[in-house]
């Protein structure tokens, strides 16, 4: 199977199906079920795509399924470039599994439940909670001694929750500066 975007459009909605030299043949049945039976008629190649090697670029085909890190961060958008940046650069590209919620920690027991199942399925060692200037789900409150706070009271329930867990916490400034809080 060639590495080609297909393009079908309906009355109501425009389709796009990306089919990549799949190794799966239950991927590659359904894909060909989709194309054949629900849009019948020769596809229109619109876009090559370049191969890709999925041993190489896919983790989730991957067989070790840890990872060592957890970063918990707020979902704001002008954030979420320094976070990753962030990640690259200090653990090195390894990887590690993200929880997104707006506020960081703020409804700790969410955040409590996420971290669970990732030291559970993944065995994280270690959690990395950001919290950032300017967050909405903070409003007025959102200053350095609060965030500073609230990543203390997280520390502290993860401590008592999962005693071998190590937690570092960080305040990240608009400018991209991240700043530790722990």
């Amino acid at each position: 199977m060639h590495s080609v975007v297909y393009h079908y459009s309906s009355s109501l909605l425009m389709y796009i199906v990306w089919v990549i030299n799949l190794d799966d043949s239950r991927e590659t049945s359904l894909i060909r079920w989709i194309l054949c039976y629900h849009y019948p008629g020769p596809p229109n190649p619109v876009t090559r795509i370049p191969k890709i090697n999925f041993q190489e670029k896919n983790m989730a085909k991957t067989a070790n399924k840890t990872c060592d890190y957890l970063l918990v961060g707020c979902i704001d958008f002008r954030f979420q470039q320094y976070m990753r940046n962030w990640a690259e650069q200090q653990l090195g590209g390894a990887p590690y599994d993200y929880v997104g919620f707006a506020g960081s920690t703020k409804e700790l027991e969410t955040i409590l439940t996420q971290v669970e199942i990732a030291v559970n399925l993944h065995q994280v060692k270690k959690a990395i909670l950001i919290h950032h200037e300017d967050c909405g789900a903070y409003g007025s409150a959102s200053v350095f001694e609060k965030h500073a706070a609230e990543l203390q009271k997280a520390r502290q329930c993860l401590h008592e929750k999962f005693p071998d867990l190590q937690v570092e916490g960080y305040y990240v400034r608009l400018s991209g500066e991240f700043v530790p809080v722990f």
